[in-house]
C-alpha cells in the first residue's frame, strides 16, 4: 500500500507532470504566436494583391470612362446616342470583368443599360441608382445586388458645360472574391499544416523530457521515499528499524537523514517513557476524574442556586412593574374621584333645590294661591337648574368616559386603531386632578388626522409615567411649569417629543435614568421602575427607541420614534 502511495505522490512524478506542462504550455504559446503572425503576414498580402487588383480594374475603368464620356458628350449635343450604344456593347463583351454600362441623367431615366436594354427611357429607382444620380464629381461606390457583388465607377457628363447626367461603368467582384477565397482556404492549410507540425514537436519533446526527468530525479527521490517507509514503520511503532537507514551523500538529502535518525532516537526514548507513564496514568485519571466531578457537582449546585435566585429576581421585577402599573392606575383612579365628586355633588345639590322648588309650587297649585309671576320664577328656576344639572353631568361622564378607556388601555394592551390626538387628550384628561394640583400647563401638538394601528395601552403607560416623572422631578412645589408634547411623521416613523422645562437631569444621571431600580427620591415613593418600564415597552411592544437630552436647570426632552406599522 505504502508502495503504490509512493509511486502514485512521488516528486518525481510530480515534477515530470510540472516539467511535461511548462513545455507543453511554452509550445501553444510559441506556436500561437507563429500562426498568428504567419496569418497576419498572410492576410496583409492578400488585402495588398486585392488593393492591387482593385487599384487596375478601376484605372482600366477610368481609362474606358474617359473615352466612352467624349463620345457619349458630342452624341447629346447632336440629340443622336444611339451611335454609342454599339460602342457600349462592345465594350462590356470584350471586358471579362465589365458587367454593364449605364448612362443616365439626373432624373434618373436611363438612356443606355447594356445589362437590361428593357430599362431604356425608364427611370430608375434602386439604392444604387439614387447614390449615382447625386454624384456631381467621379464617384465609386460598390454595392450588392441580386447577390452579385458590384464596384461601379461613376462619371458625370455634361451638356453644352452643364451637368446632365453620368455615366455608370460596374464591375463584377465575384473573381475577386473567388481570388481571396482561394487565399483564405491556403490560409487554414497551412495553419493547419503548422498546428500538426507544433503537436509532433510537443510529442518529442515530452518524450526526451519525460526520459531525462525521470533519470535525474531518481537520485533526489529514492532516498526520500527510503525515509518514507521508515517513517512508516516507525508509525506502526517498529522501532527496531531505525539502524536499517544508511547515509551515502553529504548533501540536503544526507542532512535530513541525519535528523532523521536523531528524531527516531527520540521517539524510541519517548515512546518507552510513555509506556512507563501509561502504567501508572489508570489511578492518576480515576483520582482525578473523582475529583473533577465534586468540582462539576458544587459548581451545579452554585448554578441551580443562581438560577433560582435570578428566576424569583425576575418575577419580582415583574411584580414590582405590575405594582408601578396599578399604583400609577390607582393614582389616576383617586384623582378621578376627586374630580367626578364635584359636578356629581351640583348635580345632587341642584336636584335637592329642585325637588324642593316643585313640592312648594306643587302646594300652591293645590291652594289655589299660585300666580303668574310665582310659575315664572318656577319655571325659571327650573330651566336653571337642569342646565346645571345636565353640564355637570356631562362633565362627569366625559371625564368617567376618559377614565374609562385610558384605565382600561393600560389593563390590557390590546392592538387597535386609534385617533392619536384625541387619545393623548384623553390621557391628560385623565391625569388632571394631579395636575391642578400644580400650577404647570400641558400642551398637545399633534396633526388630528394621524391615526394608527398600535396599542393605546402602551401610549397610555408611556405618557402617564413621563408626565408624573416631570410632576414629581422636575418642578418644586411653587414653579409653574410648562409641558409639551409634539408629534409628527418622518419617512415610515412616528416621532412624539416630550418636554419640560423643569430642573433637568444631572450629567451623572443621565445614563442611568432607564436602569431598573434607579430613583433620585428613594424612601420617597419613588421606586426607580417608571422610566425602565417606558423604555421596555417601547423597545418590545412599540420596536422603537427613547432618547433622552438634558442639561440641568433648563429642562429635558425625551425623544421617542416608533415605526408607523407594527408587526
Amino acid at each position: 500500500m505504502l508502495r503504490n502511495r509512493v509511486f502514485i505522490y512521488s516528486i518525481r512524478w510530480k515534477f515530470l507532470f510540472a516539467t511535461v506542462g511548462l513545455i507543453i504550455s511554452l509550445l501553444m504559446i510559441l506556436t500561437y504566436i507563429q500562426i498568428s503572425s504567419q496569418r497576419t503576414i498572410i492576410k496583409g498580402e492578400l488585402d495588398n494583391r486585392v488593393k492591387i487588383i482593385k487599384d487596375s480594374m478601376i484605372d482600366r475603368a477610368k481609362t474606358l470612362s474617359g473615352s466612352l464620356r467624349v463620345i457619349v458628350e458630342e452624341s447629346i449635343v447632336t440629340f443622336d446616342i444611339s451611335g454609342i450604344i454599339k460602342q457600349t456593347d462592345k465594350s462590356v463583351k470584350e471586358s471579362k470583368d465589365l458587367s454593364y454600362i449605364i448612362l443616365m441623367d439626373y432624373n434618373s431615366v436611363a438612356h443606355i443599360h447594356t445589362l437590361n436594354p428593357g430599362l431604356r427611357q425608364s427611370k430608375l429607382v434602386g439604392k444604387e441608382d439614387e447614390f449615382a444620380a447625386t454624384r456631381h464629381e467621379e464617384a465609386i461606390n460598390e454595392f450588392v445586388k441580386d447577390g452579385i457583388q458590384y464596384m461601379e465607377l461613376i462619371v458625370p457628363v455634361r451638356f453644352a458645360s452643364n451637368p446632365w447626367g453620368v455615366l455608370r461603368l460596374g464591375y463584377s467582384l465575384r473573381n475577386l472574391n473567388r481570388v481571396i477565397e482561394d487565399s483564405r482556404n491556403t490560409i487554414k492549410r497551412q495553419t493547419r499544416a503548422m498546428i500538426l507540425h507544433s503537436i509532433m514537436i510537443a510529442i518529442l519533446f515530452v518524450l526526451l523530457s519525460s526520459i531525462i526527468v525521470l533519470m535525474l530525479s531518481g537520485t533526489l527521490t529514492n532516498p526520500i521515499i527510503s525515509l518514507t517507509r521508515t517513517a512508516q514503520e516507525l508509525a506502526q511503532g517498529h522501532f527496531t528499524d531505525t539502524g536499517k537507514i544508511t547515509v551515502r551523500s553529504q548533501d540536503e538529502v544526507g542532512i535530513l537523514t541525519y535528523t532523521f535518525m536523531d528524531m527516531a532516537n527520540k521517539i524510541k526514548t519517548s515512546h518507552e517513557q510513555l509506556e512507563e507513564y501509561n502504567r501508572t496514568l489508570e489511578l492518576r485519571v480515576e483520582k482525578r476524574t473523582s475529583e473533577l466531578q465534586e468540582t462539576l457537582d458544587e459548581r451545579n449546585k452554585a448554578l441551580d442556586e443562581r438560577n433560582n435566585a435570578l428566576k424569583e429576581l425576575k418575577e419580582s421585577q415583574e411584580r414590582l412593574i405590575q405594582s408601578e402599573k396599578m399604583a400609577a392606575l390607582g393614582q389616576l383612579v383617586a384623582g378621578v374621584a376627586h374630580e367626578i365628586n364635584t359636578p356629581i355633588g351640583i348635580a345632587i345639590t341642584t336636584s335637592s333645590y329642585l325637588e324642593e322648588e316643585t313640592k312648594k309650587t306643587i302646594v300652591l297649585f293645590d291652594n289655589r294661591t299660585l300666580n303668574k309671576n310665582m310659575l315664572e320664577k318656577y319655571l325659571s328656576d327650573a330651566q336653571s337648574a337642569n342646565n346645571l344639572v345636565v353640564n355637570n353631568l356631562l362633565r362627569a361622564g366625559n371625564l368617567i368616559k376618559s377614565f374609562k378607556m385610558v384605565s382600561a388601555d393600560q389593563t390590557s394592551w390590546d392592538k387597535r386603531k386609534f385617533n392619536l390626538n384625541s387619545y393623548l387628550n384623553d390621557i391628560v384628561t385623565s391625569l388632571r386632578p394631579n395636575v391642578r394640583k400644580t400650577s404647570h400647563n400641558i400642551t398637545i401638538n399633534c396633526p388630528e388626522v394621524i391615526e394608527i394601528n398600535s396599542y393605546p395601552g402602551v401610549f397610555a403607560q408611556i405618557f402617564t409615567n413621563l408626565i408624573l416623572n416631570s410632576l414629581s422631578h422636575a418642578y418644586n412645589n411653587d414653579d409653574m411649569g410648562n409641558i409639551r408634547i409634539y408629534v409628527s411623521i418622518a419617512g415610515e416613523n412616528l416621532v412624539l417629543k416630550y418636554s419640560d422645562d423643569g430642573k433637568g437631569i444631572p450629567e451623572a444621571n443621565l445614563k442611568k435614568i432607564f436602569d431598573p431600580f434607579f430613583t433620585t427620591k428613594r424612601g420617597q415613593g419613588g421606586t426607580g421602575l417608571g422610566l425602565n418600564i417606558v423604555f421596555n415597552i417601547i423597545d418590545q411592544t412599540l420596536k422603537g427607541n427613547i432618547e433622552c437630552e438634558s442639561v440641568e436647570g433648563q429642562g429635558t426632552v425625551f425623544t421617542i420614534t416608533v415605526p408607523l406599522t407594527i408587526p
